[in-house]
């Protein structure tokens, strides 16, 4: 995707199942930088067995639900121990936490982002 000028690409979803993790893949070796989402251990097994044999990691962001209660972990417990199983396995890696917070939730959203950073870090 380079040649068409988009080489940073965030999907914000999780991906599941072989043929999507097999073209997730491909468009990860067409571009500088793919990051996608998880939020269970599900999506992080599927996406590290996808790509254990890369040479260049895939970034996952965990997904917190904080409030708009759609999708994400609900804890920062739960967000901790997620990012510490992709830090675990080969061919992916932690990049962050991600969330949309609840319209007004701003003081939930800080609360468990403070305590799920301080837990990875």
């Amino acid at each position: 995707m380079e040649d068409d000028g988009i080489d940073d690409i965030l999907i914000a979803y999780s991906i599941l199942g072989d043929g999507k993790l097999g073209r997730l893949r491909s468009l990860a070796e067409r571009t500088k930088a793919l990051s996608v989402v998880a939020d269970n251990d599900v999506v992080v097994e599927g996406l590290g067995k996808a790509f254990e044999t890369v040479s260049r990691p895939l970034t996952v962001l965990v997904e917190c639900g904080t409030g708009g209660r759609r999708c994400g972990v609900r804890t920062s417990e739960r967000a901790i121990a997620l990012a510490r199983r992709i830090s675990a396995l080969p061919g992916i890696g932690f990049g962050g936490f991600m969330t949309c917070p609840a319209t007004g939730g701003q003081r939930d959203v800080l609360g468990f982002m403070k305590r799920a950073k301080a837990g990875v870090d």
